[in-house]
Protein backbone atom coordinates (compact mmCIF):
# COMPACT_ATOMS: atom_id res chain seq x y z
CA UNK A 1 0.00 0.00 0.00
CA UNK A 2 2.68 2.25 1.21
CA UNK A 3 4.40 1.83 -2.54
CA UNK A 4 0.80 2.45 -4.41
CA UNK A 5 0.62 5.63 -2.39
CA UNK A 6 4.16 6.69 -3.48
CA UNK A 7 3.57 5.91 -7.27
CA UNK A 8 0.17 6.94 -7.41
CA UNK A 9 0.40 9.77 -9.47
CA UNK A 10 2.54 7.97 -12.06
CA UNK A 11 -0.11 5.58 -11.83
CA UNK A 12 -3.03 8.18 -12.66
CA UNK A 13 -1.07 9.45 -15.14
CA UNK A 14 -0.56 5.94 -16.91
CA UNK A 15 -4.19 5.01 -16.62
CA UNK A 16 -5.23 8.50 -18.49
CA UNK A 17 -2.89 7.79 -21.04
CA UNK A 18 -4.45 3.74 -21.73
CA UNK A 19 -7.36 5.36 -22.42
CA UNK A 20 -7.94 4.94 -25.62
CA UNK A 21 -9.06 7.30 -28.58
CA UNK A 22 -11.61 4.49 -30.15
CA UNK A 23 -9.21 2.87 -33.30
CA UNK A 24 -9.67 4.64 -36.45
CA UNK A 25 -12.45 3.23 -38.73
CA UNK A 26 -12.58 3.22 -42.71
CA UNK A 27 -13.87 6.33 -44.59
CA UNK A 28 -14.97 6.86 -47.58
CA UNK A 29 -13.32 10.21 -49.10
CA UNK A 30 -15.78 11.44 -51.76
CA UNK A 31 -18.28 13.85 -52.66
CA UNK A 32 -21.53 13.49 -49.19
CA UNK A 33 -19.55 12.18 -46.59
CA UNK A 34 -20.55 13.46 -43.48
CA UNK A 35 -18.16 15.05 -40.75
CA UNK A 36 -18.81 16.39 -37.57
CA UNK A 37 -17.99 20.05 -36.70
CA UNK A 38 -18.57 21.47 -32.98
CA UNK A 39 -21.12 18.97 -31.68
CA UNK A 40 -23.30 19.17 -35.54
CA UNK A 41 -22.78 17.81 -38.60
CA UNK A 42 -21.63 18.93 -42.15
CA UNK A 43 -22.38 17.16 -45.36
CA UNK A 44 -18.89 17.44 -47.96
CA UNK A 45 -20.31 19.14 -51.11
CA UNK A 46 -17.47 18.27 -53.79
CA UNK A 47 -17.33 20.56 -57.23
CA UNK A 48 -14.32 21.15 -59.59
CA UNK A 49 -12.61 24.86 -58.45
CA UNK A 50 -13.53 27.92 -59.34
CA UNK A 51 -17.30 27.09 -59.66
CA UNK A 52 -20.05 27.81 -57.25
CA UNK A 53 -17.25 29.35 -54.86
CA UNK A 54 -18.13 32.76 -53.28
CA UNK A 55 -14.51 33.40 -52.78
CA UNK A 56 -12.15 32.06 -55.65
CA UNK A 57 -9.17 32.01 -53.41
CA UNK A 58 -10.78 29.80 -50.85
CA UNK A 59 -10.54 26.06 -51.68
CA UNK A 60 -12.97 24.98 -49.08
CA UNK A 61 -15.88 27.13 -47.86
CA UNK A 62 -18.46 26.46 -44.81
CA UNK A 63 -22.20 27.12 -45.28
CA UNK A 64 -25.45 25.92 -43.60
CA UNK A 65 -24.78 22.50 -42.76
CA UNK A 66 -21.93 22.15 -45.77
CA UNK A 67 -18.66 21.84 -46.35
CA UNK A 68 -18.07 23.13 -49.90
CA UNK A 69 -14.49 21.52 -51.20
CA UNK A 70 -13.04 22.74 -54.54
CA UNK A 71 -11.41 20.34 -55.77
CA UNK A 72 -8.46 20.78 -58.26
CA UNK A 73 -9.47 18.82 -62.16
CA UNK A 74 -6.52 18.79 -63.80
CA UNK A 75 -6.65 17.21 -67.08
CA UNK A 76 -10.05 16.80 -66.92
CA UNK A 77 -9.33 14.08 -64.36
CA UNK A 78 -12.77 14.00 -62.11
CA UNK A 79 -13.85 13.33 -59.09
CA UNK A 80 -10.50 14.12 -57.32
CA UNK A 81 -8.98 11.13 -55.48
CA UNK A 82 -9.84 10.49 -52.04
CA UNK A 83 -6.07 11.49 -50.95
CA UNK A 84 -6.77 15.08 -52.86
CA UNK A 85 -10.33 15.58 -50.85
CA UNK A 86 -8.83 14.17 -47.87
CA UNK A 87 -5.72 16.44 -47.58
CA UNK A 88 -8.18 19.65 -48.45
CA UNK A 89 -10.51 19.42 -45.81
CA UNK A 90 -7.49 18.38 -43.18
CA UNK A 91 -6.05 21.60 -43.76
CA UNK A 92 -9.10 23.01 -43.40
CA UNK A 93 -10.12 21.41 -40.06
CA UNK A 94 -6.42 22.29 -38.57
CA UNK A 95 -6.73 25.88 -39.57
CA UNK A 96 -9.96 26.01 -38.12
CA UNK A 97 -8.93 24.17 -35.09
CA UNK A 98 -6.35 26.70 -34.61
CA UNK A 99 -8.43 29.55 -34.91
CA UNK A 100 -11.05 28.19 -32.50
CA UNK A 101 -9.08 26.84 -29.88
CA UNK A 102 -6.82 30.20 -29.48
CA UNK A 103 -10.18 31.65 -29.29
CA UNK A 104 -11.60 29.16 -26.14
CA UNK A 105 -8.51 29.82 -24.68
CA UNK A 106 -8.09 33.58 -24.47
CA UNK A 107 -12.21 33.42 -23.36
CA UNK A 108 -10.64 30.18 -20.33
CA UNK A 109 -8.07 32.56 -18.87
CA UNK A 110 -10.61 35.63 -18.16
CA UNK A 111 -11.49 33.16 -15.43
CA UNK A 112 -9.04 34.19 -12.22
CA UNK A 113 -9.04 30.51 -11.13
CA UNK A 114 -7.42 29.87 -14.85
CA UNK A 115 -5.98 33.05 -15.16
CA UNK A 116 -3.83 32.53 -11.98
CA UNK A 117 -2.49 29.38 -13.54
CA UNK A 118 0.40 30.95 -15.81
CA UNK A 119 0.33 32.46 -18.95
CA UNK A 120 0.45 29.57 -21.37
CA UNK A 121 3.48 28.61 -24.51
CA UNK A 122 2.81 28.50 -27.85
CA UNK A 123 -0.53 26.60 -29.07
CA UNK A 124 -0.25 24.18 -31.89
CA UNK A 125 -2.95 21.21 -33.51
CA UNK A 126 -2.31 18.07 -34.77
CA UNK A 127 -4.03 15.04 -34.77
CA UNK A 128 -3.19 12.24 -32.11
CA UNK A 129 -3.96 9.03 -32.27
CA UNK A 130 -4.30 8.54 -27.96
CA UNK A 131 -4.49 11.75 -27.11
CA UNK A 132 -7.17 15.00 -26.75
CA UNK A 133 -4.35 17.25 -25.57
CA UNK A 134 -0.63 17.87 -24.46
CA UNK A 135 1.03 20.32 -22.28
CA UNK A 136 4.85 20.37 -22.43
CA UNK A 137 7.28 21.45 -19.56
CA UNK A 138 8.28 24.47 -21.24
CA UNK A 139 4.29 25.59 -21.25
CA UNK A 140 3.39 24.77 -25.08
CA UNK A 141 -0.25 23.49 -25.54
CA UNK A 142 -1.11 20.74 -28.32
CA UNK A 143 -4.45 19.77 -29.09
CA UNK A 144 -5.79 17.44 -30.80
CA UNK A 145 -7.04 18.89 -34.26
CA UNK A 146 -10.43 16.05 -33.97
CA UNK A 147 -11.42 17.58 -31.22
CA UNK A 148 -12.78 20.47 -33.10
CA UNK A 149 -15.68 17.86 -33.92
CA UNK A 150 -17.11 18.41 -30.23
CA UNK A 151 -19.13 20.70 -28.62
CA UNK A 152 -17.70 23.90 -27.26
CA UNK A 153 -18.07 23.27 -23.50
CA UNK A 154 -15.67 20.04 -24.22
CA UNK A 155 -13.18 21.55 -26.21
CA UNK A 156 -13.32 23.65 -22.88
CA UNK A 157 -12.57 20.63 -20.84
CA UNK A 158 -9.73 19.43 -22.72
CA UNK A 159 -8.26 23.39 -22.26
CA UNK A 160 -8.73 23.42 -18.80
CA UNK A 161 -6.72 20.52 -18.23
CA UNK A 162 -3.74 21.27 -19.95
CA UNK A 163 -3.90 24.99 -18.89
CA UNK A 164 -4.28 22.72 -15.37
CA UNK A 165 -0.91 20.89 -16.35
CA UNK A 166 0.74 24.35 -16.27
CA UNK A 167 0.73 24.04 -12.13
CA UNK A 168 0.71 20.71 -11.66
CA UNK A 169 2.41 18.36 -14.38
CA UNK A 170 0.89 15.25 -13.73
CA UNK A 171 -2.16 14.03 -12.87
CA UNK A 172 -2.09 14.12 -8.66
CA UNK A 173 -4.90 15.30 -6.04
CA UNK A 174 -3.52 18.57 -6.42
CA UNK A 175 -4.12 18.72 -10.04
CA UNK A 176 -7.43 17.83 -9.78
CA UNK A 177 -8.30 19.72 -6.87
CA UNK A 178 -7.22 22.46 -9.75
CA UNK A 179 -9.34 21.47 -11.98
CA UNK A 180 -12.40 21.35 -9.59
CA UNK A 181 -12.07 25.01 -8.58
CA UNK A 182 -11.36 25.87 -12.75
CA UNK A 183 -13.85 24.08 -14.01
CA UNK A 184 -16.06 22.19 -11.08
CA UNK A 185 -18.62 20.23 -13.94
CA UNK A 186 -15.18 18.54 -15.65
CA UNK A 187 -16.34 14.91 -14.63
CA UNK A 188 -18.93 15.44 -16.46
CA UNK A 189 -17.62 16.83 -19.77
CA UNK A 190 -14.51 14.21 -19.42
CA UNK A 191 -17.04 11.47 -19.15
CA UNK A 192 -19.06 12.88 -22.39
CA UNK A 193 -15.83 12.99 -24.51
CA UNK A 194 -14.67 9.35 -23.58
CA UNK A 195 -18.24 8.39 -25.19
CA UNK A 196 -17.41 9.93 -28.22
CA UNK A 197 -17.48 8.51 -31.87
CA UNK A 198 -16.07 11.39 -33.13
CA UNK A 199 -12.41 10.60 -33.04
CA UNK A 200 -10.35 9.82 -36.00
CA UNK A 201 -12.30 11.20 -38.44
CA UNK A 202 -9.03 12.96 -40.40
CA UNK A 203 -7.78 9.57 -40.41
CA UNK A 204 -6.06 9.54 -44.09
CA UNK A 205 -7.70 6.90 -46.91
CA UNK A 206 -6.12 3.54 -47.19
CA UNK A 207 -2.99 3.69 -49.11
CA UNK A 208 -4.71 1.98 -51.95
CA UNK A 209 -7.21 4.69 -52.74
CA UNK A 210 -4.36 7.30 -52.12
CA UNK A 211 -2.17 7.05 -55.57
CA UNK A 212 -0.72 10.33 -57.08
CA UNK A 213 -2.74 13.93 -56.44
CA UNK A 214 -4.47 15.43 -59.11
Amino acid sequence: MALMRRKEAWILRKIDELRAIPEPCAREWTDGITLPLLGSTLTVDVCPRGTRARNPDRRVEIGPGTLRVHAPARGGAWPPRPATLHRLVADWYRDRALSVFSHRMAVLRRNPVIHGLGQPGTLAVQRMRRRWGSCFCDGRIHLNTELLAEPVELIDYVIVHELCHLREHNHSRRFYRLMDAARPEWRRHRDALRRSRNSAFLQRPPRGESGPEA
